[in-house]
This record gives C-alpha cells, sequence and structure tokens, in this order.
C-alpha cells in the first residue's frame, strides 16, 4: 500500500514554530500504541451502530457507545477519538452496550449492557470496574437501559427494562434496588428513561407505556407525578426525560412529539409539540412508520433544549422549549431521516452530541446551527503523498502541512480534519514542489516555500481562516523577487519575524511579517555566497538563529542573522564539511540539536558553543553510527526531541537525548522502515506529528514517554 518512490532533490527540512522550533529524537516503555495514521485512520470512521454519548460540562470530553461495539472517548471535543475497548480487558470486545454517563469534568464514566452488566470509571475512561461482579443488588446480567450520573460522579441511578430502578450514592460501589424499598415504584416496570441533577438529589424517570415520576431525595422516595398532575395523566408513550442542574426543570417527551415541562421541580407542568412548533410533520417514512420523538438533553440552567426523532429530525430550542427549530434541514450536515439514537449537551447549552444508529457521531458548537461528522469516511489528506514539511501550533489544535509536488493543507483540529487550501482561486493554487511551511506560536502566521517557486505568508483572520489566504511575497522589487530553490522557512513566536535560505543560493530575513527582506548572504559575512542550506530554526524571541548547509558548516547567530558564527571550525565535534540535513532549536535558543544524512546525531546546550556526539559508534544507544538522518524537532525547553531516518526509524527522547526509543519498532502505525521528511512536536513535547515521504501523517494520540 505504500509508495516508495524517492524525490530526487533532496533538501526539504520542517521549521517550526518557535516553540516548536525545528525543522523535521530511552525513556521508558512506549504504551500501545501512541501512534496513529492522521491520514487515514479516524478510529470512528463510517456507520455504526451508535447507542448512547454523553459530554462534559464544557463539551471538550465525550463518550460514546455502540450497540454490539466497543467505548470510545475524546478529550477534545470529538477531534480524536480512544477506542478504551481494546485497551482494557474488563469491558474488552464487543459488548450490547446501551447507555453511558459522564460526570461533570469527565473523570468518572458509568456505562450499562442489554442483558450484561454495570462498568464504572474514574481515570475518563482509561480503567474500568464491573460493579456485577461486586455488588449483591445489581449482580449478574440485567436488561440495563439507561444510567444517569450526579455531577461530581458519586451519586448514579440505573434502570431495566421491564425491571427495578436501583441508586448507588458511592461512584457505583454499592447499590439500593429502590423497587424493592418504595411502593410508589415497586415492581417490574418497563422504564424508558431517566435523569439526575447536578447534585443527584433530584431524579425524573418515566416508563414506556406509563407514568413520570420524580424523587427529592436521590431516589429513596418517589412521587407518581401522573397521579397528581391532570396534563400528564394517565399512561403516555413517555419517551424521554431531562432535568436542569437544580432539578427544578423537567422537560419530558412522548412519542408523538409532545414536550411536557416543568420548572417547579414536577409540581406544574406545561406542553407543546415540538415537530409542530418546528413546522415539521409526522409524515409515514418508506417503510411506513411514523417518526416518533426519541430523547431529549437540557442545557444546566434549562433554557436550551435538543430533542431527536427515531428516525427522523433533531430539533433545538433556545427558551426552554417554547418554540424549535427543525436542525436537519436541507443544507445541513445532518439533514434527512437518520435514526437517532442520543443526543447530549453542554453545560451552557452551545455544544451537542448526536449519534445515529446505523450512521456517524455528530458533534456542533452552535446548539445544532452547524455540524461537523466526526466518523466520515476518507480524509481529506488520505492516500500517498510526498510529505515535506509539518507545523504545529503551541497548543496542538492547528496544524499546516505541504506536499512537494502536490498542495498545502491546514487543520484546527490536531489533525482529526483537514482542509486543501490549494484550490481554484488561490494565490497558491495548483500542485507546487513546497518544501517547507512555518507557523506562529498561536497558528495566526504563516509562511511557506517553493523549491524553484516563491515564498508565501499568510495572516488568520479567525481559528477556522487557517491559511485561507495567501500573500505572495517573492514578487515586485523585492529582494526575494523570482522563483528560488527555497529549502527551508522559520517563524519567531508572535509571527513578525522570518527567515528563509535557498538551496544553491543565500539567507535572507524578515522583521514585518514578510513584507520587507534582508539579504544576510553578501558582503563580508560568515555566510556570504551561495550555499547549499538545508535548515534554518529561530528563537522564540526572532533574535537567535541556527542553520545549516549540506556539504558545508553549522552556523549561529545571536542578532538576528546580522552577524553569524561558523561553529563547525577548530577542534568541535562538528568540525569540518558534512551533509547537515536538519537543526532544531529550543525556545530560548539555548539548546540545538542537528543532524548529518549518511552520519550522526549532535546536541549543544550552550547556544551551540559546544556539540556533544550522540551516535557515537561505541555507543550502545539505538541511534549509534551513521545513518541517513532527515529531519528533527525539539521541544520548547530541549528536554523532549523526535529524529527521524530516510529510510530507517524514527527515534524519541524525553530527557535531552541521554537515552533514546525506537518508535518504529512497537508502534504499528509506524513500524518498519519509512522515508522520514518531516517532523513537528508540541511545546511542551507531549504531541508529535510526522510526515513520511510518498505515504501519510503520523501523529501521537497519547503519551508516548
Amino acid at each position: 500500500m505504500y509508495n516508495r518512490n524517492m524525490v530526487k532533490s533532496f533538501y526539504s527540512i520542517l521549521t517550526l514554530t518557535v516553540l516548536i522550533l525545528t525543522s523535521c529524537a530511552e525513556p521508558p516503555p512506549v504504551q500501545d500504541s501512541a501512534w496513529k495514521n492522521l491520514s487515514t485512520d479516524k478510529t470512528i470512521d463510517g456507520e455504526r451502530d451508535w447507542r448512547s454519548v454523553v459530554m462534559s460540562s464544557d463539551g471538550t470530553k465525550l463518550a460514546a457507545v455502540e450497540s454490539r461495539g466497543h467505548i470510545y472517548t475524546s478529550t477534545d471535543s470529538g477531534a480524536i477519538w480512544t477506542d478504551q475497548s481494546n485497551l482494557d480487558p474488563i469491558i474488552a470486545g464487543d459488548k450490547n452496550w446501551y447507555s453511558i454517563a459522564m460526570s461533570s469534568d469527565g473523570s468518572k464514566l458509568a456505562a450499562v449492557e442489554y442483558k450484561g452488566r454495570v462498568f464504572t470509571s474514574t481515570d475518563s475512561g482509561v480503567s474500568w470496574k464491573d460493579r456485577s461482579d461486586v455488588d449483591f443488588a445489581i449482580a449478574g446480567n440485567k436488561n440495563w437501559l439507561s444510567i444517569v450520573m450526579s455531577s461530581d460522579g458519586s451519586k448514579l441511578a440505573a434502570i431495566e427494562i421491564e425491571g427495578h430502578l436501583y441508586t448507588s450514592t458511592d461512584s457505583g460501589e454499592n447499590w439500593t434496588d429502590q423497587s424493592n424499598l418504595d411502593p410508589t415504584i415497586a415492581g417490574d416496570k418497563n422504564w424508558y428513561s431517566i435523569a439526575i441533577s447536578s447534585d443527584g438529589s433530584k431524579l425524573a424517570a418515566v416508563e414506556s407505556s406509563g407514568h413520570l415520576y420524580t424523587s427529592i431525595d436521590s431516589g429513596a422516595t418517589w412521587k407518581d407525578q401522573s397521579n397528581i398532575v391532570s396534563i400528564i395523566s394517565g399512561n403516555k408513550r413517555w419517551r424521554a426525560v431531562a432535568i436542569s442542574d437544580n432539578g427544578l426543570s423537567i422537560a419530558a417527551i412522548d412519542s408523538s412529539g409532545n414536550l411536557y415541562a416543568s420548572t417547579d421541580s414536577g409540581v406544574t407542568w406545561t406542553s407543546n409539540n415540538i415537530q409542530q412548533s418546528a413546522q415539521s410533520t409526522s409524515e409515514p417514512l418508506v417503510f411506513g412508520e411514523s417518526r416518533y420523538m426519541y430523547s431529549i438533553a437540557m442545557s444546566s440552567d434549562g433554557s436550551k433544549l435538543a430533542a431527536i426523532e427515531t428516525d427522523g429530525n433533531l430539533y433545538a430550542s433556545t427558551n426552554s422549549g417554547a418554540t424549535w427549530v427543525n436542525r436537519s434541514d436541507e443544507g445541513s450536515v445532518i439533514m434527512g431521516n437518520k435514526k437517532w439514537r442520543s443526543i447530549a449537551i453542554s453545560s451552557d447549552g452551545t455544544k451537542l452530541a448526536a449519534v445515529a444508529s446505523d450512521g456517524h457521531l455528530y458533534t456542533s458548537t452552535d446548539l445544532g446551527a452547524s455540524w461537523m461528522n466526526r466518523s466520515s469516511g476518507e480524509s481529506v489528506i488520505a492516500g500517498d503523498k510526498n510529505w515535506h514539511s509539518i507545523s504545529m501550533s503551541l497548543d496542538k489544535s492547528k496544524l499546516a502541512a505541504v506536499v512537494n509536488g502536490g498542495h498545502l493543507y491546514t487543520s484546527t483540529d490536531s489533525g482529526a480534519n483537514w482542509v486543501n487550501r490549494s484550490t481554484l482561486g488561490s494565490t497558491i493554487a495548483g500542485e507546487k514542489k513546497w518544501s517547507s511551511i512555518a507557523m506562529s506560536s498561536d497558528g495566526s502566521e504563516l509562511a511557506a516555500v517553493v523549491n524553484n517557486g516563491h515564498l508565501y505568508t499568510s495572516s488568520v483572520l479567525s481559528p477556522t481562516d487557517l491559511g485561507a489566504t495567501w500573500t505572495d511575497r517573492s514578487t515586485g522589487e523585492s529582494v526575494i523577487a523570482g522563483e528560488k530553490k527555497w529549502s527551508s522557512v522559520a517563524i519567531s513566536s508572535d509571527g513578525s519575524k522570518l527567515a528563509a535560505v535557498v538551496n544553491g543560493g543565500h539567507l535572507y530575513t524578515s522583521t514585518d511579517l514578510g513584507a520587507s527582506w534582508m539579504d544576510r548572504s553578501t558582503g563580508e559575512s560568515v555566510i556570504a555566497g551561495d550555499k547549499e542550506w538545508r535548515s534554518i530554526v529561530i528563537s522564540s524571541d526572532g533574535t537567535k538563529l541556527a542553520a545549516v548547509a549540506s556539504g558545508d558548516h553549522l552556523y549561529t547567530s545571536t542578532d538576528f542573522g546580522a552577524t553569524w558564527t561558523n561553529r563547525s571550525t577548530g577542534e568541535s565535534v562538528i568540525a569540518g564539511e558534512k551533509k547537515w540535513s536538519s537543526i532544531a532549536m529550543s525556545s530560548d535558543g539555548s539548546k540545538l540539536a542537528a543532524v548529518v544524512y549518511g552520519g550522526h546525531l549532535y546536541i549543544s546546550v550552550d547556544k551551540g558553543d559546544t556539540w556533544t556526539d550522540l551516535s557515537t559508534d561505541d555507543s550502545t544507544s539505538p541511534i549509534a553510527g551513521n545513518q541517513n538522518w532527515r529531519c528533527i524537532t525539539i521541544s520548547s525547553d530541549g528536554s523532549k526531541l523526535a529524529a527521524g531516518v530516510w529510510r530507517g526509524h524514527l527515534y524519541t527522547t524525553a530527557n535531552g537525548g541521554a537515552s533514546w526509543t525506537n518508535q518504529s519498532i512497537n508502534n504499528f502505525p509506524i513500524a518498519g522502515n519509512k522515508h522520514w521528511s518531516s517532523i513537528a512536536i508540541s511545546s511542551d513535547g507531549s504531541k508529535i506529528v510526522a510526515g513520511v515521504n510518498g505515504e501519510f501523517i503520523y501523529g501521537t494520540v497519547k503519551s508516548w514517554y
């Protein structure tokens, strides 16, 4: 499946934003598997039999379960997912999951199986406990239908289909069968939905073809509201119930779309019809079944609601259910009839997550006005590409990558989704021999260069505009006008200072976002004349620079390129001409790391004054001896590095280079020899993304050290 074609011109280097400052590195054992193929592998790809989804208070953490499938979690609002059923043997394999609950901060989870057990987690789903193996009240397999949790995760309530209602006040360690204690809910009932207030004191539960019940003492005693309040009296085909954080607002829906709302914990109720309010109908589907309402979610204060139909639309309300809007209208990502099964809402009501049976998982950040399909098919960057450079913002959310002989792509969700910025109409439209790209700390400024082409810059107007518009800086009377064999570009933290080098040419700097340039390779400068420049890096404040040339030397500057020092002279470990391929720099410019194609890896902790050879032949290190080093990157503080070998492996260190780990041995997605061409690391060193020439982009999805 891999394209092993090598590019003939070898000079592209990764140059990164300041806190990541780079061009394209034995801690504790690597976890299985820390890596993911960002070009093809989306953990929740394709249609799945989704059953339930939940969301933390701020909407950043999500958890979802499949019927006859796995448990998945996300810590970045649904951009990237982890299959927890592949990691913990307690929940391993396919299970008939029916419901999942989450605490406000996302740290505690509880999930139930139909004809199965109750499981809980206190570490955001990393590890689990089977509670049905411990507590007698819920022992064995039961027909679990739904489970809910208080804000702090201490109080739980769960219901069975044609069974009992159970509660726990100690995060699921011990349970009480409330149906054996309170005659109001005694015996087997066809429970259908249950909801809980933030502190866990107030509960509401409904039966299918039955009554609505409430409790104000954590489920110890119950009131049958359908025997008290006329508007909800008698048996109704209840489908879902939701409750506000303080327990005062309650919303319940029946299968016909009727919404019943209370603002006084169920003492009084009002009603209206969701579908009629949204000017929708319950027209029969092709197979003759009406679109029945199925579930409802409520914001913390009860003002915002979202509701779904079994085989139909998704609706939203911003006024406690008084009026509704159909979010499944034509043109929406979620348009048309879908087999909705669950919906979740953030505390403030702005973020939604919804899942469909035999369908996809969707998220929204504007109460359903717009949606993103988190389980869509092929990525924009799918397929083999000659990746040459990649860069990352300080917060790890923004990425930009370029293809030699291809396009420029950006991502604002850590690589989960990508946008092709080289489309028709853009200044950078069409295929180009991109060689390097760099990004400011916050991702607002970009700079990219083309081999035998121009230098371009981009200023971001809004987070979603990342790389949307570009300015060609190689025009007019500029010092850098015309086509040049650009090989690398670097950018300061704030994006104001730029430095770029030409293969077989000069080194240039700019102090005004690339509007004007200065040629630093003139006159009596140490770097005067044409050089086979391969890579350049810059410190956070833009004062310090370091650059390498193939078949030449390594140079540093402490005054933004005004003067230079040749570090490859005298008795230095790096003395003489070497085939330098890449160099990286810590945020303050004090630590440097550089690699030689067909040679060794070197580091400096004193701004390049002295160097240490980490690849000595007598070493037992995984990086010992000559290797075809192609790219290297370093964290902001210089403690974490990653480096890639052309036709070889990817290596990392978490202790400043003292010991190294071969990531290509135990991590399946990146196993074996690959043509590593570019690599980037986050400021704190926790996330790595790397590109393979003729192949894919890979990234870490959890700790690699």
